[in-house]
């Protein structure tokens, strides 16, 4: 498995333990104002390479010139490798930033990241990796046929909870509540399909369940997964995953 094209996605307080594992890093320190000023976490400090990561809200610009300028600046200041939006909804703010971003960053050999919901074309698709039925190499087959060279994976580790029969609907459990199922002895599989792992146990009120989890071996399988199908790139989440990560990555 490849682990140049790996990005740990990291706050900025988590990026001084991560400096010696020799993996890019997306630094999760800038979001934008209400009215459209860019703002970094103080924590930040003199990182340098990775990825720009601006997150939260779609940006309602004020003075959308300013704000392409204070980002290409950015990049410049931390020799940024890659810029990754990722607001919660599309906008015609959005749509405009991203318009005007791309160009500016692409001369400067600098890559544009956003999530599905923000592509315009011309920038690198983040989608997420949260796959619980059907196959998940087809899935991502699905997303190169979609999105091209464009492709890139973000991991979301898997633990839902769903009652059987099921709707689709599953819910999220906490990995606290994950461990202590599996403390209970329960037998545990794992599918290829879906490169993950599942069990079932029931309720003391006679219901059935099926829950669908991944761990440090079915991420790397996700992985080694994307790789075949011709993903350029995972980002994995440092705080979801700093204990699995050595197994992860094998070292």
């Amino acid at each position: 498995m490849r682990t140049d094209r790996i990005t740990l996605a990291v706050t900025a307080a988590e990026a001084a333990e991560c400096t010696g594992l020799g993996l890019r890093l997306a630094y999760l320190a800038y979001r934008i104002s209400p009215s459209g000023v860019l703002l970094k976490s103080n924590a930040l400090g003199q990182a340098t390479g990775g990825v720009m990561a601006v997150m939260g809200g779609a940006p309602r610009l004020s003075d959308p010139a300013a704000l392409v300028g204070a980002v290409t600046a950015e990049c410049t200041a931390h020799a940024y490798e890659g810029v990754y939006l990722d607001f919660d909804e599309r906008t015609p703010a959005a749509e405009f930033l991203i318009a005007s971003l791309a160009p500016r960053l692409s001369e400067r050999g600098i890559t544009l990241y956003t999530n599905p919901l923000l592509d315009t074309g011309g920038v690198t698709v983040l989608s997420t990796s949260e796959v619980t039925g059907g196959s998940f190499s087809l899935y991502l087959r699905e997303l190169r046929e979609r999105y091209e060279d464009r492709t890139a994976l973000e991991i979301v580790p898997l633990s839902v909870d769903f009652t059987l029969p099921s709707n689709g609907q599953g819910e999220t459990i906490s990995q606290t509540r994950l461990a202590s199922l599996l403390d209970g002895g329960l037998m545990s599989y794992y599918s290829r399909e879906l490169a993950a792992k599942y069990f079932t146990y029931q309720t003391p009120d006679g219901m059935t369940h099926f829950v669908l989890y991944d761990d440090a071996y079915t991420i790397r399988e996700k992985l080694e997964t994307a790789e075949r199908e011709g993903v350029s790139e995972s980002f994995l989440p440092y705080g979801r995953l700093r204990e699995e990560l050595p197994d992860i990555l094998e070292v």
